[in-house]
């Protein structure tokens, strides 16, 4: 599992050494999104790991994002919230909205939506 880890990382960080990909295939946004999400939410160094232990974020939330150009995120909805509080839940909500998605753009002036769900708790027992 670590070695899988290793060489995911590697090759993002390669990808992000290069020009970023132009992707205009709703689902390859959503793979892409996910895994660039999935690493940031992976400890010890990820943004959104440190963030979420930092500041004790709790609960299991199904958000949907919304992608615009340039891989900047446009929007994000909570659909659910499963534990957590409503700090926690805004909070969290605004770190993600704050994120970028470094290794792809997408069309001009188009949005893409997918969702995506963290479950914050998992981090705390870490």
């Amino acid at each position: 599992m670590r070695t899988l880890f290793t060489i995911l990382l590697l090759a993002l960080g390669q990808i992000a050494w290069a020009q970023r990909e132009y992707l205009e295939d709703k689902e390859a946004i959503h793979q892409r999104a996910a895994t660039e999400l999935e690493l940031a939410m992976q400890g010890p160094n990820g943004s959104l790991y440190k963030a979420v232990v930092k500041e004790r974020l709790t609960g299991s939330y199904l958000l949907e994002i919304s992608v615009g150009d340039k891989g900047e995120i446009r929007s994000v909805q909570v659909l659910e919230r499963i534990g957590g509080d409503i700090p926690s839940q805004n909070r969290f909500k605004q770190l993600v909205h704050d994120a970028r998605f470094s290794s792809f753009k997408t069309p001009k002036g188009k949005q893409y939506r997918f969702t995506h769900r963290f479950n914050l708790d998992a981090l705390q027992q870490q």
